[in-house]
């Protein structure tokens, strides 16, 4: 039995190769659509000149492999595409499926509807969503003087303020009454010498004084000298007042001198309950994303945007343009957010963008291909390679913003100078503590002793 050579396998893989060929060689690469960074326009009086970005070096760099030509062809209705009522495709997705192009070069969403009609190469890039939002606010200084501390701290001062005038106040009324009532004792024991306890009756407004302008320094009263736990407790407190009122002089300082800045919100489930309105660019994967959501922040932003005119713009530009002009929050791709901030602040000087500090939605991004396109293979094996490199890395230092710029995200507001708490202030209160301790075991000790001492003396009859 001989074996017969069959040609038909080598037949099919002749006939691929040519296909490819075909492709790379003959066939013009047609797509289109800027979007910074990924795919930048160059113009000149209003003509595309030509064309850069992170997509593009990946281009660039397949074209010197292969060595195809192309020629960019913008969707008529700048969008990169969503499903219509009558089920259809839109925008550069559209032009794919019809074929109408061979290639959509751009951050293209991979999204689970779009993945069952056309095909997509490796994702080059993982991307977050952002809200770019007006800058944040500088809060009021009408009342920059209680800002240092925050409530349960000045609840804390006021108690104390409050509460250690009276017991120092008892506690000098007390030894006064003993020292007085000894004093008695001894005039009666020895009529010849005179009375020396001279000292006055303890005022409780003294002792309000003293502690309230031992707080401020500017006390003025001093503490009467008989007793010695009242004294230990004044002590205390002055040490205690000390670290209060250096504190407080300090943040209220850098209050002043660095005001903080608010963030208008910081999340997309706080957009919904802000006075700001929001959209996001017609035809993206963001509005399937909201739009089709049957629950949760993403229904309430869908539904916002079905309800609000004009919430669904046709060009990322007048999102940005809605920002600056106030009451608006535009939610895109972080990459082409912080591209925005940093253009406008080139342009204008001022900071008139910021973005939200929470992220959301990360996606893949990935080159769009026709269904079963010869050319996804290809593709996919260079754009590892290049990825691989690090050429990436490199093609992101020339076209993202450098993160130093001047107007950053509100992200970066987290070292802005904060209120002190308790758990701040807890060295001073732990002072305080122990000095009452301590003052009022020798209050106690005082009583005893003094107690023991006039029960032993016994006037002459």
């Amino acid at each position: 039995m001989t074996n017969q050579y069959n040609p038909c396998p080598f037949f099919f893989f002749f006939f691929f190769i040519i296909i490819i060929i075909f492709y790379i060689y003959f066939v013009s690469l047609r797509f289109g659509k800027q979007r910074p960074p990924f795919v930048i326009f160059e113009r000149s009086n209003g003509t595309v000149t030509g064309f850069k970005g992170y997509c593009y070096e990946i281009l660039h760099a397949l074209q010197k492999i292969y060595n195809f030509t192309y020629e960019v062809e913008e969707p008529s209705d700048n969008t990169y595409g969503t499903i219509t009522a009558n089920g259809s495709w839109n925008g550069m997705i559209g032009m794919i499926i019809e074929h109408i192009v061979d290639i959509g070069v751009g951050p293209f969403s991979v999204t689970h509807s779009r993945s069952k009609t056309i095909d997509f190469s490796v994702a080059f890039h993982e991307e977050p969503t952002a809200i770019l939002i007006p800058p944040p606010a500088e809060d009021n200084r009408l009342l920059a003087c209680i800002k240092p501390f925050r409530l349960e701290v000045w609840l804390s001062l006021l108690l104390f303020a409050l509460l250690l005038p009276i017991v120092l106040w008892k506690d000098l009324t007390f030894v006064w009454k003993t020292y007085q009532k000894a004093a008695v004792t001894h005039s009666q024991i020895s009529p010849v010498k005179p009375n020396v306890f001279q000292e006055k009756s303890p005022a409780l407004a003294k002792q309000y004084f003293f502690i309230l302008g031992v707080l401020i320094g500017q006390s003025g009263q001093k503490l009467s000298s008989i007793g010695f736990s009242p004294r230990l407790l004044g002590a205390f407190w002055c040490l205690s007042a000390v670290v209060f009122a250096s504190a407080y002089v300090g943040i209220l300082v850098g209050f002043l001198s660095f005001p903080r800045l608010s963030p208008i919100i910081g999340k997309l489930e706080e957009l919904p309950g802000s006075k700001l309105g929001w959209g996001v660019h017609r035809g993206t994967a963001l509005e399937t994303l909201f739009t089709e959501a049957t629950t949760g922040v993403y229904k309430t932003i869908g539904e916002g945007l079905l309800k609000q005119q004009g919430a669904l713009v046709d060009a990322n530009a007048d999102g940005v343009q809605r920002v600056t002009n106030g009451s608006y929050a535009f939610i895109k791709e972080k990459s082409y957010l912080q591209f925005a901030v940093g253009e406008d602040y080139a342009r204008s000087g001022t900071c008139r963008l910021s973005i939200a500090k929470q992220e959301f939605f990360k996606v893949n991004f990935a080159f769009a291909l026709p269904t079963d396109s010869p050319l996804k293979h290809l593709l996919d094996k260079k754009i590892l390679q290049l990825i691989e490199t690090g050429l990436g890395e490199y093609w992101k230092k020339l076209y993202w913003p450098p993160s130093s710029r001047k107007c950053d995200d509100v992200n970066r507001s987290g070292g802005a100078i904060k209120s002190l708490n308790l758990k701040d202030l807890q060295g001073a209160f732990v002072i305080l503590a122990l000095g009452s301790g301590l003052a009022s075991a020798i209050f106690v000790a005082e009583r005893i002793i003094a107690q023991s001492l006039i029960s032993r003396i016994r006037p002459f009859i």
